[in-house]
């Protein structure tokens, strides 16, 4: 070989090593859309707190595959035009893997279909925007099983109960907890104002107390969270001040708990037992997640997070992968407890609302 030709297989060869280094990147770019100013603040902020926890305990323990994860981060400012400029910046200009959207409705509007035309996955959170996203094969929404239940309850509440008003009365702990403050903001969305919003501690046996307060408040409908004896109680006392208002209850687990409660009330509203979310054949993922006393919306981010990155680990970084990953995998339990991932417009399966009628309890009309 001459001299020559030996120079330029070596510019070749530095050539091509050269863009293979460029090709493959040190970093995992994650794009976050958030209500971080505005209406939804209080929301988005609180998403976002969850969504740095997350990336930063995954990058402490190594990344995936090495690579850390990069937050870009955006405001659609609780409208519709910031949020499509966002996704437009990171999709052409940031490059981003995927976006994570915390947002107003009118912002998930406008950013979801923009995402879709950039075919970008875009992930958002039932919790946050309880609307549904356009339909497309790059936009999900995350749906915690709690988040469900609540959300149905506070719907038919304002729909078909037409309820104007609401006192809430929930256990201190972060399951009830979480469960009040979705039944709260979707009621208050629809045009309905809470009266009261009140806990208790967890094994209280006297709610005599709490009864009267919400009776001097006259709501149209009390909502209950809390354990089977807890709720038991609170029935039993509020009808025996006298009020004979709605009571709707999340957490039913079987007919013999709905037997008893309406020993003390003939307007009793609950989902059908066990099934909020549809049970299929699917494969849980369990999140390596155990922390505890996270607030709803930090919690529902944080285990997004951790489920975007799994998913990727698995399936790949490009949208593509991600989407398909998301499909085969739509099921996962972290902090918040269990989740399901709705590709576009759908709507999770959720069982009949129920009441009780001539003593019996049948759907909800």
């Amino acid at each position: 070989m001459n001299k020559y030709l030996y120079f330029a297989v070596l510019l070749l060869l530095s050539v091509v090593l050269l863009f293979s280094c460029k090709s493959e990147p040190k970093e995992i770019k994650i794009g976050f859309i958030g209500s971080l100013t505005g209406n939804f603040s209080a929301y988005g902020k609180r998403a976002l707190e969850g969504t740095k926890l997350a990336i930063e305990e995954i990058n402490k323990a190594g990344g995936l595959d090495g690579k850390k994860l990069v937050l870009y981060l955006e405001d659609d400012r609780s409208t519709g035009e910031p949020a499509l400029e966002s996704v437009t910046k990171l999709a052409e200009f940031d490059k981003v893997n995927a976006i994570l959207a915390f947002v107003s409705p009118p912002a998930l509007s406008l950013g979801g279909p923009k995402a879709e035309q950039e075919k970008i996955v875009f992930i958002s959170s039932r919790t946050i925007t309880s609307t549904g996203n356009e339909a497309g094969e790059y936009l999900f929404q995350s749906y915690s099983e709690g988040t469900v239940e609540a959300i149905e309850l506070a719907v038919i509440a304002r729909s078909k109960l037409k309820a104007r008003s609401a006192s809430i009365l929930y256990s201190n702990v972060p399951v009830a907890i979480n469960l009040a403050q979705v039944f709260k903001k979707n009621f208050q969305e629809r045009g309905g104002e809470i009266v009261s919003f009140d806990f208790y501690p967890p094994k209280r046996t006297n709610f005599k107390a709490d009864a009267e307060a919400i009776k001097r408040h006259e709501p149209d409908v009390v909502y209950i969270v809390g354990d089977f004896d807890e709720m038991l109680l609170i029935a039993k006392t509020l009808s025996q001040i006298g009020v004979k208002k709605h009571i709707i209850v999340s957490g039913i687990s079987g007919t013999e708990v709905v037997q008893e409660i309406q020993k003390y009330t003939e307007k009793l509203i609950f989902l059908a037992p066990d099934l909020s979310i549809s049970r299929n054949q699917a494969e849980v993922v369990k999140l390596n997640v155990s922390r505890e006393q996270m607030d709803l919306f930090v919690g529902e981010a944080y285990d997004i997070t951790y489920y975007l990155a799994y998913i990727m680990k698995k399936y790949g970084t490009t949208s593509e992968m991600i989407a398909q990953g998301i499909v085969k995998e739509p099921l996962f339990s972290g902090v918040n407890g269990r989740h399901r991932m709705i590709r576009g417009s759908s709507n999770p399966q959720v069982q009949p609302v129920m009441t009780i009628k001539n003593g019996q309890y049948v759907p909800l009309e």
